[in-house]
């Protein structure tokens, strides 16, 4: 419970949560506390950084949550990436670098991309890199537009050659999760509740913002496979392959054709499969037809 409670989106955690990450930061493994500050190192379930277990001042309770996490296999599982979550992903120890690392995090840019301007995220690093060419800069080092003159004030001792270096930065991550590559979707979701299961009956059905994540913690998965984040990687860059699956889908309608219709979907796998499943539809539109779609969609 602890453990899923820690995995949750932000409006949706307690304060204990923001507590434990600063604790678990505290107590990571000295090659990579020893690159970066604790304070970039937000959370080691969406970063590839590692917790020393062994160590004294981490709290027992935090020691049960990430050693029942290695047990069961707790990884991140990208299935759907969006340009929010790409932005909105820890930079430092990205989950998704290369194996081998363009520019590194300890040289003398990285120090100051750190503790002069603060960046912790792939987004903030993107706005750094590309905030020049907002501005009419120049791209040198006695440039006196507005944002090398804000970023000296800032402790930046060469702006233009800072950017430039974060735009290296952000050629450390693999290109499905650089931001630069893809566009931004409209569609795409900047947060929100996502709504609870509707009654113990019926699992309410296709809202077409609940395949979409908004955080990269809730791409988090619990009883994951040993290869799990390899294939998830290629389901990712739309590279996987997936064998055949027979199911039976099928739609019905109270009331159908009249302004009281009332649609449900249902999908069968098997007798007593756990995968089969009854939907409610909540949709503007409702028909027969729509819970056979609903079906078919969900499936």
């Amino acid at each position: 419970m602890k453990l899923c409670t820690f995995l949750l989106p932000p409006e949706l955690r307690p304060r204990w949560c923001e507590i434990a990450e600063r604790i678990l930061a505290e107590n990571a493994i000295l090659q990579f506390a020893n690159q970066i500050g604790s304070n970039f190192l937000i959370n080691p379930f969406t970063q590839g950084w590692r917790v020393n277990l062994n160590s004294d001042a981490l709290p027992d309770s935090l020691e049960r949550m990430m050693k029942v996490a290695e047990k069961y296999g707790t990884k991140l599982v990208p299935l759907k990436i969006t340009q929010v979550v790409r932005k909105r992903m820890p930079y430092w120890f990205h989950w998704a670098n290369k194996p081998q690392l363009v520019s590194q995090y300890y040289d003398k840019w990285g120090r100051c991309q750190q503790l002069n301007h603060g960046i912790k995220y792939v987004g903030q690093m993107l706005e750094h890199a590309t905030k020049g060419r907002r501005m009419n800069c120049k791209n040198r080092i006695t440039c006196k537009c507005l944002a090398c003159y804000r970023d000296r004030q800032e402790g930046c001792e060469n702006p233009a050659q800072c950017r430039k270096n974060a735009g290296l930065k952000l050629d450390n991550i693999t290109p499905e999760w650089d931001p630069r590559k893809h566009e931004d979707d409209p569609e795409d979701i900047d947060g929100g509740e996502l709504e609870p299961p509707d009654g113990v009956e019926y699992t309410r059905a296709w809202n077409p913002h609940a395949a979409a994540p908004s955080w990269p913690i809730q791409m988090v998965r619990v009883f994951t496979t040993p290869d799990v984040t390899q294939n998830s990687r290629r389901r990712a860059a739309g590279a996987a392959t997936r064998g055949d699956v027979e199911l039976y889908t099928d739609g019905s309608c109270h009331d159908n054709g009249t302004d009281d219709a009332r649609c449900g979907s249902g999908i069968w796998y098997g007798p007593d499969d756990p995968r089969n499943k009854a939907l409610r539809v909540d949709l503007p539109a409702q028909s027969n037809n729509v819970g056979e779609l609903v079906a078919v969609l969900v499936a």
